[in-house]
């Protein structure tokens, strides 16, 4: 009869596969006891929409099987129920953009204005590309403005000569209708007058506002 023995750390099985018998031999002795569980521990709780305050307990996560995110740990203070995961999606909507490539743009004007019409309350990302020169003396900083007010600051204050700025803002909880989405550069200290600053004719100025994913 042909045997198979398995040599696993402290005992050797022994298998007989004629007659289907397992049988352990040089067992060692028994294990230390596990540590004492917790008395709670948490659930994953489906749903077909995000989770209310008063739902689940503190502790568990919440499955939105609509919109593909996962919830939690639900916590006792604000946020009670943090995003902890998205699930797949598309990329971020492009809602719309201002490009201007051969003409420089002064710096007495607000520069690359969208308009966007929104049906829900949103949360923008809007994305600003630009290369500037500053004059000698001057600083510089460019702010984003929804409807004529200030929301977010694309880059800190930018001193003399030619840079690029990248950089983007988040708007959230923008109200439904007709906005204006545009970047504002304002001087912090120096010459405002002639020669200002105006932007490189030469490279790409760009303002791209977009339906954050988030």
């Amino acid at each position: 009869m042909s045997e198979i023995n398995v040599v696993s750390r402290t005992q050797i099985i022994n298998v007989e596969p004629t007659s289907s018998a397992i049988s352990i031999i040089n067992a060692g002795p028994a294990g230390p006891g596990g540590a004492i569980g917790t008395s709670t521990g948490t659930i994953i709780l489906p749903g077909t929409t995000p989770p209310l305050p008063s739902d689940g307990a503190v502790g568990n996560y919440w499955l939105d099987q609509t919109a593909d995110i996962l919830y939690g740990p639900k916590k006792t203070v604000a946020p009670v129920w943090p995003i902890a995961l998205y699930g797949a999606q598309t990329p971020p909507a492009l809602l719309g953009e201002n490009r201007r490539t051969t003409q420089g743009m002064p710096h007495s004007t607000s520069i690359l204005p969208v308009n966007i019409t929104l049906d829900a309350i949103t949360r923008l990302r809007v994305d600003f590309n630009l290369h500037v020169t500053v004059p000698t003396s001057s600083v510089w900083v460019y702010e984003c403005q929804i409807d004529g007010t200030n929301v977010g600051r694309f880059c800190s204050p930018l001193r003399d000569s030619g840079l690029l700025v990248n950089a983007s803002v988040t708007i959230p909880s923008v109200s439904i209708g007709q906005h204006t989405v545009k970047c504002y550069p304002w001087r912090a200290s120096g010459p405002s007058g002639s020669p200002a600053y105006y932007t490189d004719q030469f490279l790409p100025g760009y303002l791209s506002v977009y339906k954050d994913r988030a």
